[in-house]
C-alpha cells in the first residue's frame, strides 16, 4: 500500500504517518508553527520501576543477612545480638538516675558467659535474695561499701566470683581484722559512675555505716562532666537503659549498635586492620580524634578538677563519721591484652603506652592531692597477662572474667592491708 492508502472506510493517511484526513478534504496545512506535541520518551517509566524493583531486592537481600546472623548470635550465645548490652534489670532512683532493680533473679547468657544477678530486697548483689544488711551495723562487723560501674558490680560473672564476694572472702583471713565478721555491700550499678553515686551515698549509702569505702573507676580519669550536668540515661517502663537525649545522632548510634550486620562487620574491619597493619604505626598515621588525645597529663584540666573535687566530696563525708575511702583504677581492656586495641572504636586510634602513662599520672596526682590511696591495677594485671594465655577480660565483652577478679581482689586487699587497716 501506498502512503496515501486508506486506512479505514472515507480515510486516508499522510505519508509521513501523522495523521489522517477524510478522503477528499482539504489536508492541513504544515509548517514551523504546527508544533507537535513530543510523545512521552519510551522507556522511562520502565526503567523507574526496575530501579524500585532492585531497591526493593537489595533491601530484602539486608533484611535476610540482618536475620541470619541474629540467628546466628542467638544459637551461638543464647540471646540475640540487639539485647548484647541492654538488659531489662534497672529502676528509676531520685538521687542518682537509676539503679539495680530490688529482689531480681535474671540469667544474663552471652556467648563467652551464662550467669545469673541476683539481687536482695535492698537492691544489692548477692548470692541470695534473703541476704540483708542491718542498719545500724552490728557489733563484731567490718564492713565496705563498694561503689562504681559494672566491673565493680560484676557484671559477666556469677556471684561467688564477683570482685566484692572475693574480697569478702580474701579479707576474712587478715590477722587485722581477727574476731570481726567482714561484709562488702556491693552498691555497684551497671553504666553508673561512682561519682555519680554520691547524692546515694549522702542520703542512702552512708545509713549502713561502712568502715571503708571502695569507688571503683573504669577507663579514663580526666573526662569527668559537672555534677550537675545532666543524666546520659534514664530507665523505660520495661526496665532498660535507653539515652536520655532527643538528638537524632545518638539515637540512630544506638540503633547501629543493635545490627548483626554493623556489629560483624565492624569487628571483620578490626580484625584484619591488625593483621594489615602495626597498631601504633596505624595510630600514628592516621592521627587522633580530639577527644582521646592523650599529651601529657594536665591536673589542671576541667574534667580532672571535678573529678579530684569529687573525690574529695566522699573523702570528706566519710571522713567526717570516722570513716576512710580508696579508690581503685580499672585499667582499659586493651591496655592488658594489646591485641585487643583494635576493637574499641573510640579508642582505636590511641597508643597503648601512652594511656597507660596517664592513668598512672592521674593516680599518682589523685593521691598527693586528696591523700585518698588510690590503686591502679595496670601493674598486677600486666604481670598476671604475662604469665599465660588465660584471659582477665572477656574478649568480646571487655569485663573481668573471674581470674580478672582474682587478680584486682589480690592487689586491693594487699593495699587495705597495708594502707587502710594499718593506720
Amino acid at each position: 500500500m501506498g502512503p496515501n492508502d486508506s486506512t479505514a472506510e472515507g480515510q486516508v493517511r499522510d505519508a509521513d504517518g501523522t495523521g489522517m484526513y477524510e478522503q477528499g478534504a482539504e489536508r492541513p496545512a504544515k509548517g514551523p508553527d504546527s508544533a507537535r506535541v513530543p510523545a512521552a520518551p519510551r522507556g522511562a517509566s520502565g526503567r523507574g520501576r526496575r530501579l524500585c524493583v532492585r531497591i526493593a531486592q537489595a533491601a530484602l537481600l539486608v533484611l535476610i543477612a540482618e536475620g541470619w546472623l541474629q540467628l546466628f548470635h542467638r544459637v551461638s550465645s543464647g540471646d540475640w545480638l540487639f539485647r548484647r548490652i541492654a538488659i531489662p534489670i534497672y529502676v528509676s532512683d531520685e538521687y542518682c538516675g537509676w539503679r539495680v532493680k530490688p529482689n531480681l533473679n535474671f540469667r544474663h547468657t552471652r556467648r563467652e558467659f551464662s550467669v545469673e544477678y541476683i539481687t536482695n530486697a535492698q537492691g544489692f548483689r548477692t548470692g541470695s535474695v534473703t541476704r540483708l544488711y542491718a542498719r545500724p551495723k552490728p557489733e563484731g562487723v567490718y564492713r565496705i561499701l563498694l561503689m562504681g560501674p559494672s566491673h565493680a558490680f560484676g557484671w559477666a560473672n556469677s556471684y561467688e566470683d564477683t570482685f566484692g564476694s572475693c574480697l569478702e572472702r580474701s579479707l576474712a583471713s587478715t590477722s587485722e581484722l581477727e574476731g570481726l565478721a567482714v561484709e562488702v555491700i556491693n552498691a555497684a550499678v551497671p553504666s553508673l559512675a561512682w561519682m555519680d553515686q554520691y547524692r546515694w551515698y549522702e542520703q542512702v549509702g552512708r545509713t549502713y555505716e561502712p568502715d571503708l569505702l571502695i569507688v571503683a573507676h573504669y577507663g579514663d580519669m580526666r573526662y569527668y562532666d559537672s555534677p550537675d550536668a545532666p543524666p546520659r540515661y534514664r530507665v523505660n517502663e520495661y526496665g532498660y537503659l535507653v539515652t536520655a537525649t532527643t538528638k537524632r545522632w545518638p539515637l540512630l548510634r544506638m540503633r547501629a549498635k543493635q545490627s548483626a550486620i554493623i556489629y560483624n562487620g565492624y569487628l571483620t574491619y578490626q580484625r584484619i586492620s591488625a593483621a594489615l597493619k602495626d597498631y601504633s604505626s596505624r595510630s600514628r598515621k592516621r592521627g587522633e580524634r580530639p577527644a582521646d588525645v592523650r599529651v601529657g597529663f594536665n591536673p589542671h584540666g576541667k574534667g580532672v578538677t571535678a573529678f579530684r573535687q569529687r573525690l574529695e566530696a566522699f573523702r570528706d563525708s566519710a571522713a567526717s563519721e570516722g570513716r576512710k575511702i580508696m579508690l581503685v583504677h580499672i585499667p582499659m581492656a586493651y591496655t592488658v591484652h594489646r591485641k585487643d586495641a583494635g576493637q574499641s572504636g573510640r579508642l582505636g586510634d590511641l597508643q597503648v603506652q601512652d594511656v597507660i602513662n596517664t592513668d598512672a599520672a592521674a593516680c599518682r596526682y589523685l593521691h598527693e592531692a586528696t591523700g585518698v590511696p588510690c590503686l591502679d591495677l595496670i601493674e598486677p594485671f600486666q604481670t598476671r597477662a604475662s604469665r599465660g594465655t588465660e584471659r582477665l577480660y572477656y574478649r568480646l565483652d571487655p569485663h573481668f572474667t573471674p581470674l580478672g577478679n582474682r587478680v584486682a581482689v589480690e592487689a586491693v586487699a594487699e593495699t587495705i592491708r597495708g594502707s587502710i587497716l594499718a593506720r
